[in-house]
């Protein structure tokens, strides 16, 4: 072995380290400092054999380095690759001219972001091809995600790369081609609906699914729709308010079928139908708006549309059928498989490619809050860092401009929630409270809170929206009678039922009114703020509460929270009125 050659700067090379028998050619051991990309994927046998043989025989015939690198079709501005950023064995990609000037731009000037960005960018290319490989060295995540798993790159690569096969049995299930001017951001939720019409198809045996049960029609002028798709369901979801995006497991195995109920092109309920053991059909649910109880109108038509279907039987397993998905799944990815590195697909499943997407996801967040900075102070949760009065009122400004450019409805389910975390180098972070607000948000609004937000901040660039942890209410201790110990009898609880009593005799009307069906104003602003307070007083789930409330779903407890919450927000005496409710509530000890 050369002496003069120091194998301890590639951490990929160790093994050959300690192998004291190795041999390498001088002029070979001159790559490690001219070309150390070249000479690590030389060591540790990247690329087809013959492709080795002949940049070995042109390195010893002395040629340029241009054409020392041509046979293996490796761009020679990667000899800027440093050989700390050769981690682990990399696969071979057969790079054409256009890639060099493209790959130029975007190679890290620091080893320990070369040494993620490099393994990602190749298997990028691999799993997919140069266009979606040149996609990934743009991504500024990929330098600080250390440690990533290059693997978990495949659900965004069998997006992108049956997103654009003219013929494929997956061209149904593609309606936003991959574009290389997408964002990592847009592109993840787009392969997440993707992964979810994949997985019906795999389930299902078609895609839209075929089998709906009953025919579509039309009595008493409200149209009978199947609902058979997966943004079909989104949809719906988003028109009527509610978490029909839960029922795709259902769907897939045959343990239910929907149904949008319209009149004209407004959805005025969503229908559940079912099968039992014997396959016979049954309504299991029909809900309105916001899982509230539909009209009569509807309720009669409905009726009158499954009475005349309903003689039929069908056949339903109620589980999974994993056996026939796979292999309803291996057969559509048949054509990726051919094109693909060996072994990429072996045991892969929908749900195993979720999990991946899911992971990559956590994977770039991690990456995302991980640049160099100071240590900071734990942040507190319940009470967070003030904010400024000038920060409010650009905030205020940015939550006008969503609500008078998307509307009063758009804007209370998709922005109620939004807080604003900060901004710094055109960058505007926000946090939504849970993961299905943040990927809607992203998918179908990002541009529009960008737009919002330039006028109040002319710099900004890119819009950040993250998942907060959850901020548990701050209250309850505030009413424990100090005289009596925290550790004493029980846990000090405010009741439901006193809740309810003291908000009732606040804006004169009846307990009954409350758990009534009445949707007057009068009414129905005092039982959001009961359950407002029940929430966060009672230590009761969003279920139980619907449940105490006239037996309500959870997601209209939940909207009832974010109206109040964005009430007070907007309205200093509305959230003084709320604070005395607060006050007068009596606290309870519960064993």
């Amino acid at each position: 072995m050369t002496k003069s050659l120091d194998l301890s700067r590639f951490p990929g090379l160790s093994q050959l380290g300690r192998d004291a028998d190795v041999g390498i050619l001088p002029r070979i051991a001159d790559l490690a400092t001219s070309f150390p990309l070249l000479f690590f994927m030389l060591a540790t046998d990247s690329g087809p054999f013959g492709r080795r043989l002949e940049v070995i025989r042109l390195t010893e015939l002395g040629k340029p380095l241009a054409e020392v690198a041509a046979p293996y079709q490796l761009p020679l501005c990667l000899r800027r690759i440093p050989p700390e950023a050769c981690i682990a064995p990399l696969p071979w990609v057969a790079w054409t001219s256009r890639a060099a000037p493209m790959l130029a731009h975007h190679i890290p000037s620091k080893p320990a972001e070369a040494g993620n960005w490099l393994p990602a960018v190749f298997h990028a290319a691999r799993l997919c091809d140069e266009d979606f490989g040149l996609w990934i060295a743009r991504q500024p995540q990929i330098l600080n995600a250390n440690g990533l798993d290059s693997g978990l790159l495949l659900p965004v690569a069998l997006y992108a790369w049956h997103s654009r096969q003219p013929v494929n049995p997956l061209a149904n299930i593609t309606l936003t081609p991959w574009s290389p001017n997408y964002g990592l951001s847009r592109v993840i939720s787009e392969t997440n609906s993707w992964l979810y019409r994949l997985y019906l198809l795999a389930h299902c045996g078609s895609y839209p699914i075929v089998d709906t049960w009953l025919e579509p029609g039309r009595v008493d002028g409200f149209d009978f729709v199947p609902i058979d798709t997966w943004d079909g369901l989104m949809t719906e979801r988003v028109a009527m308010r509610n978490c029909l995006h839960t029922y795709v497991d259902k769907l897939a195995c045959g343990a239910c079928r929907l149904f949008a109920v319209k009149a004209g092109v407004r959805s005025v309920a969503t229908l559940e139908v079912a099968a039992d053991r014997g396959g016979r059909l049954s309504i299991a649910q029909l809900k309105g708006p916001g899982n509230t109880h539909p009209a009569t109108e509807v309720k009669a038509a409905v009726q009158k549309w499954a009475a005349s279907q309903f003689g039929r039987s069908v056949t339903v397993s109620r589980v999974l059928p994993a056996g026939r998905a796979s292999a309803r799944l291996a057969q559509v990815l048949e054509s990726y498989r051919q094109t693909a590195p060996p072994h990429s697909l072996t045991g892969v499943t929908v749900a195993t490619l979720r999990d991946q997407l899911h992971q990559l996801k956590l994977r770039l967040v991690q990456a995302g809050k991980s640049p160099a900075v100071p240590p900071q102070a734990p942040v507190d949760l319940i009470d967070p860092a003030p904010v400024t009065p000038a920060q409010a009122e650009e905030y205020r400004r940015v939550h006008g401009a969503l609500r008078a450019r998307l509307g009063e409805e758009v804007y209370t389910s998709w922005f109620g929630r939004l807080e604003f975390e900060g901004r710094a180098d055109g960058v505007v972070r926000v946090s939504v409270p849970v993961r299905f607000l943040r990927n809607w948000i992203e998918r179908h609004y990002v541009d529009a809170l960008r737009e919002c937000c330039v006028p109040v901040w002319p710099d900004t660039q890119t819009i950040e929206v993250m998942v907060r942890p959850p901020r548990e209410p701050a209250v309850v201790h505030l009413f424990v009678d100090p005289a009596r110990p925290e550790g004493g009898e029980g846990v000090p609880r405010v009741m439901i039922d006193d809740i309810m009593s003291i908000v009732a005799r606040r804006y004169n009307i009846s307990r009954a009114d409350i758990l009534s069906e009445r949707r007057h104003r009068a009414v129905v602003l005092p039982r959001q703020i009961a359950m407002y307070l029940a929430r966060q007083m009672s230590a009761r789930g969003l279920p139980e509460i619907g449940r105490r409330f006239g037996g309500r779903d959870h997601t209209t407890v939940l909207h009832a929270i974010r109206k109040i919450d964005r009430m007070m927000v907007e309205n200093p005496q509305f959230r003084t009125e709320i604070d005395d409710l607060r006050r007068s509530l009596p606290v309870r000890r519960q064993p």
